[in-house]
């Protein structure tokens, strides 16, 4: 769910794929129906955690107003490969699998520790680059049969028991604001596997936060820092006028 590079805006995915239970973008956008749940503070700004139900689904939203470029975040949403690094995430594998204009293929592992007695994950998804104007959208979702295979295998070769959330759709906005960028992560997602639902959503408030605060912290490390303005030359000294004898 985490994710590199704006290229040239080619075939863009403009709905989820038709699956039973799944919200549309429009749902998603749908302000009136998601429910405060959380705040946390953070060095990048306070953190508001929202929640709706969708059919049997839950989704989360992690929303920040903070300083930035929305070029940069999106650069750090894409960055599938690098998240092994900044992200806070216990990621132990990822692999860009093919980009065409607009759309990322990608798989990520996330090594869950054992005493939470809850099996790896690893997800295998398709993602979306969109340009609204001055904002930038990341969203991802399944692919179709057979994509991703050759990452499958070598997911279930790590640890045989891992499971792959049989739904997870979500985005990544950036959008321009007065006060600087409106940072939202939407994830939407059936885990899979026997874990209670209250613990899914105690792990998921609590751990979302984060992600948001890694992708903006490393964003801010990718913007070039403006350069200060030229110091002026003092005036030179006036030249006293000539006088006339």
């Amino acid at each position: 769910m985490t994710l590199r590079t704006l290229s040239a805006l080619g075939a863009t995915l403009l709905a989820l794929p038709a699956w039973a239970g799944l919200p549309t973008w429009s749902d998603l956008d749908a302000s009136d129906a998601w429910e405060v749940v959380a705040t946390k503070k953070s060095d990048v700004g306070e953190v508001i955690i929202r929640h709706r139900r969708f059919d049997d689904l839950d989704c989360l939203e992690g929303r920040v107003t903070t300083q930035g470029s929305p070029d940069a975040m999106l650069d750090v949403a894409t960055d599938v490969e690098g998240a092994l690094r900044w992200s806070s995430a216990p990621l132990a594998d990822a692999l860009d699998l093919g980009r065409t204009p607009g759309t990322i293929d990608y798989y990520q592992y996330l090594d869950v520790p054992d005493w939470t007695l809850v099996a790896d994950r690893y997800w295998i998804l398709r993602g979306t680059v969109l340009a609204e104007g001055d904002a930038r959208r990341f969203r991802w979702g399944k692919g179709p049969p057979g994509m991703g295979d050759q990452a499958r295998t070598r997911a279930l070769a790590r640890n045989d028991g891992a499971i792959e959330p049989p739904k997870n759709v979500g985005e990544w906005v950036f959008s321009p604001v007065s006060g600087g960028v409106d940072v939202r992560y939407r994830a939407c997602a059936d885990i899979g596997g026997a874990i209670p639902l209250w613990l899914q959503k105690a792990v998921a408030k609590s751990t979302l936060p984060d992600t948001v605060v890694d992708l903006v912290v490393e964003s801010r490390k990718r913007t070039p820092a403006p350069r200060p303005a030229p110091t002026p030359e003092p005036p030179a000294p006036a030249t006293p006028a000539e006088t006339t004898p």
